[in-house]
């Protein structure tokens, strides 16, 4: 009986073991199912003529200007980053072909209008406006709105080095320019990559990227700084549609453009109803990417533009668990602004009328040691819905495993206990028939 049931045992754990690495790897499959990659094309300040600006062709406080092109098989997303201005990155989605224009003169002088991507379906920005060095007050103070002190550094206000390395551009503030804002040695830069496929950023906090993402690195390195007990926060500005019904279809490009005629002629009403961007903060259950954080912040807009990151900055060129610090953005998410950036926000042709909003992110905890000269903050920008974490395939084996194995072993326990039982009761049964047989064989043996 026992071989039997050692075979029944193996059998039930290869066929437990079977089931959940088919989960486990349909689980993966289904997570790598995407569309189609997109083609990326990389071009450095088009259409700028350095005889006519001879700044184009500067390579210390330089006009900078990236524009990228991800095609798919249906239509483009155009990407543009610029340190005109305030640094700015626009998002558009277009048909294909869709063509960029850029009046440099008028761009530069902060034309409206004067940078123009015809046509396109949908388009929204975010502008860095300003870093702010502020006071922990008490020590204990984490956000801008709560400190004693601040001090504002405005961004439009930087000279900027000419960019390096498009594939995933790198723009840094010109050495020996911004002393008068950064200090001697003070240095800002934004690195910005623009992503064809799904990918996962190999630092961390890992950021998880679609076929209509990009990721930004903002960098706050040996900035001087006047407080005692200083922290940095970002003021950040998006730009996107005030018509509340824009649609953001393929074949809503003709509906948009005269949703934004009947807005101007005065029978469409864009009042102070206009949607803001939500934010949110959701908890979850995995920290496998992210060591210790278990919430990711997006703000969506409604052009199905978001942008999301982890809660989470670092204090040190080298990320981990032990030089990380808390990003923090209040809980009322953007409000709206009536202070345009300059740059690309301003020139830039909208095809609807705009609505702005803005959202200081604050980065400090309690037990982080300030700010000593180094930050560094990433942030995912896409069109579309997100996508969302999940367990691995080893996270999931091992679940599986986890569980499966204790379930087996409580079965197969019962099994053991019941057969057990079962042959001490045909044992005693036995016993008790074979003492009833022999008492009506030899009556006279009491």
């Amino acid at each position: 009986m026992f071989v039997e049931l050692q075979s029944v045992v193996m059998n039930l754990l290869f066929y437990v073991l079977a089931l959940i690495v088919a989960v486990s790897l349909n689980a993966a499959e289904t997570k790598t199912d995407e569309p189609e990659q997109r083609r990326i094309l990389i071009e450095y300040n088009p259409e700028c003529n350095a005889t006519i600006i001879p700044q184009c062709n500067n390579t210390t406080d330089a006009l900078n200007l990236v524009h990228v092109t991800a095609s798919g098989s249906k239509d483009e997303l155009h990407y543009l980053w610029s340190t005109v201005g305030a640094p700015t990155l626009l998002i558009a989605r277009t048909p294909l072909n869709a063509e960029l224009t850029v009046n440099w003169t008028g761009f530069i002088s902060g034309e409206p209008r004067s940078v123009s991507l015809t046509p396109y379906i949908v388009a929204g920005a975010i502008a860095i406006t300003n870093l702010y060095e502020f006071n922990s007050t008490n020590k204990t103070t984490v956000r801008i709105e709560n400190s004693d002190a601040v001090r504002r550094i405005p961004l439009e206000a930087l000279h900027w080095d000419r960019v390096h390395h498009l594939h995933e551009a790198r723009f840094n503030t010109s050495s020996g320019l911004n002393a008068d804002l950064l200090g001697d040695i003070g240095f800002v830069g934004l690195v910005v990559e623009a992503f064809g496929s799904r990918k996962r950023d190999p630092d961390v906090p890992h950021l998880l990227h679609s076929r209509n993402s990009s990721q930004f690195d903002i960098i706050v390195q040996n900035v001087s700084t006047r407080y005692d007990y200083p922290r940095i926060a970002v003021e950040l500005v998006f730009t996107g549609s005030a018509i509340s019904d824009y649609d953001t279809t393929t074949s809503g490009y003709e509906s948009s453009k005269s949703g934004y005629e009947s807005a101007r002629s005065g029978s469409k009403s864009t009042d102070s109803t206009d949607p803001l961007p939500s934010y949110s903060n959701p908890r979850s259950i995995d920290d496998e990417y992210t060591p210790g954080i278990f919430r990711t912040a997006t703000i969506r807009t409604q052009d199905h533009i978001y942008y999301r990151w982890k809660p989470v900055s670092y204090l040190h060129p080298h990320r981990s668990l032990q030089t990380s610090t808390d990003a923090h953005v209040p809980e009322t998410g953007p409000k709206r602004t009536d202070n345009i950036p300059s740059g690309l926000t301003t020139s830039f042709a909208w095809r609807e009328a705009s609505l702005h909003s803005s959202v200081n992110v604050s980065h400090g905890r309690d037990d982080d040691g300030f700010y000593k000269g180094y930050l560094v903050w990433t942030v995912v920008m896409g069109y579309g819905e997100p996508l969302e974490d999940s367990l691995s395939i080893y996270i999931l084996l091992i679940a599986g495993l986890g569980i499966g194995i204790p379930v087996v072993i409580i079965i197969v326990g019962g099994i053991y206990a019941k057969c057990v039982a079962s042959r001490r009761r045909d044992e005693q049964l036995k016993v008790l028939v074979e003492e009833s047989v022999d008492s009506r064989t030899n009556p006279d043996v009491n």
